[in-house]
């Protein structure tokens, strides 16, 4: 992370893992998919120390 980036640098989620992927972080309290197999690989995930759960309304978000 720094100014201009707020996300996290991972291997490429395919096989060749030929060049790094970056997930855009979401802040607590926003939508969230908890995916599943064969599901397409995402483009965001919980910020630092947050985890994609369902809330009491039955949707999922980013939660401590």
């Amino acid at each position: 992370m720094n100014a201009t980036h707020h996300g996290t640098h991972l291997l490429y989620p395919e096989v060749c893992n030929c060049c790094n992927y970056c997930l855009t972080n979401i802040p607590e309290g926003g939508a969230c998919t908890i995916g599943s197999p064969g599901t397409p690989a995402p483009v965001d995930i919980c910020g630092p120390g947050l985890i994609c759960a369902e809330n009491d309304e039955g949707l999922t978000t980013c939660q401590k």
